[in-house]
């Protein structure tokens, strides 16, 4: 069986599975950046704290 762009059913899941995995990165990224960029600005509000305690 093809489908209706020439392409054989295990071609087009391999393909689907692929941008699949790609948008996946690209979320896991984001959120890494989110997270890292958060966790610099708790490090800046601890250093603020404890300049303040002292």
């Amino acid at each position: 069986m093809r489908l209706p762009d020439g392409k054989q059913p295990e071609e087009f899941l391999a393909d689907q599975i692929r941008i699949i995995g790609k948008i996946s990165l690209g979320i896991l990224g984001v959120l890494w950046n989110v997270m890292k960029e958060e966790s610099e600005r708790e490090e800046e509000r601890r250093k603020k704290r404890t300049r303040y305690l002292w």
